[in-house]
């Protein structure tokens, strides 16, 4: 009976515990690959926003060098949206951009300053 539950010296395989040295080993490897391509798509949405402000801005130049007009502005979702599409209407922008940025609420927030003649674009902070 004891020579039945013997191993024999040449079996091989791998036992439960190197099976689960295996998976946590796995495990841990694909979190940290996780974060590191999740902080990636963050990145790459926060260049992709600055990118359209510098795009938006330079609209914005164009528009007040031809026209000489200030375009509606500012701090809300809905003048903000106006003057961008204002913007497209008139051939200054292709397309409109959106802001790629996670968060509820966010928006790029156009404001004209008289005393410098010149527009400022910021993509706002998310609501709560």
């Amino acid at each position: 009976m004891k020579t039945r539950f013997r191993l024999k010296r040449n079996q091989k395989g791998m036992t439960l515990i190197e099976l689960l040295a295996v998976v946590v080993i796995l495990g841990i490897l694909a979190a940290v690959a996780g974060v590191a391509v999740t902080r990636g798509f963050n990145s790459s949405r926060v260049n992709t926003d600055n990118t359209s402000v510098q795009v938006i801005q330079d609209a914005l130049s164009r528009y007040l060098m031809d026209t000489g007009v200030t375009t509606r502005v500012g701090a809300d979702s809905a003048a903000s949206t106006a003057a961008l599409n204002a913007l497209h209407d008139e051939g200054y922008l292709a397309n409109v951009p959106t802001v790629q940025q996670t968060g509820a609420g966010r928006f790029f927030v156009i404001t004209y300053s008289a005393a410098t003649n010149t527009y400022s674009v910021s993509v706002s902070a998310a609501t709560p």
